[in-house]
């Protein structure tokens, strides 16, 4: 159906994601573009998007005038993270925040007790294998980070090749991960379980749009 029915007020939004089934849904805004005191700049949805409720933070509203990036949830909808780019408040905020009942509640995650700017999460179908890419603010390193365990441990991969990925994604049982960076290069690791070795990997250009044209250039080379 060509049907679309706007749901909640026009902002400037950064990410969605549902549930594999499509009653849990959840959407972000990277900073709050309504310029009210205490709106909040995230929402759920669980009925399959007739109904959005505002996400609260705690009495402080922690997410109000911030800035997200990144939401994902998992294939049931019970397990759902948000990533935080935050220039202006990096010191004084967490990075991710995470629920484990389906959006009910929310607990803040520093990585290694670290704050990055994050700049996308992926997540396998079960939540459990999580990655993350971003900066670190302290000395501007491009880093990328990774949870076999919901988020209860982080690893940094210094394997990974340095650079500044915008997008990634990983397959439901967390074995692939695929990442594309601004100057139009894809890296793919098809190490099992997140952790980025050597692996062979093409430089794309131009537009890899699956409904447009495909063009190819530079070398194959090894990261």
């Amino acid at each position: 159906s060509d049907n679309f029915m706007q749901k909640i007020l026009v902002g400037n939004y950064a990410s969605v994601a549902m549930s594999s089934t499509g009653q849990y849904q959840i959407c972000c805004l990277n900073y709050n573009s309504f310029g009210v005191s205490g709106f909040a700049n995230l929402f759920i949805s669980n009925n399959f998007g007739l109904n959005w409720m505002p996400i609260i933070f705690g009495a402080n509203n922690d997410n109000n005038n911030t800035y997200f990036n990144n939401v994902c949830i998992s294939s049931t909808g019970q397990y759902i993270y948000i990533g935080r780019y935050d220039t202006d408040n990096y010191l004084t905020t967490d990075t991710i925040f995470m629920s484990s009942n389906y959006g009910a509640s929310f607990s803040k995650i520093a990585p290694n007790n670290n704050k990055y700017l994050i700049n996308n999460i992926a997540i396998s179908a079960n939540g459990q294998y999580i990655n993350i890419v971003g900066i670190n603010p302290n000395n501007s390193a491009n880093v990328m980070l990774t949870s076999i365990n919901f988020g209860t441990t982080w690893n940094l991969l210094n394997t990974a090749p340095n650079v500044l990925f915008k997008n990634i994604c990983m397959s439901a049982n967390g074995q692939y991960l695929t990442g594309c960076v601004n100057q139009s290069a894809i890296y793919n690791s098809v190490t099992p379980y997140i952790n980025i070795s050597i692996s062979n990997n093409l430089i794309v250009y131009s537009d890899v749009s699956l409904n447009s044209r495909l063009f190819l250039g530079g070398p194959v080379f090894q990261f």
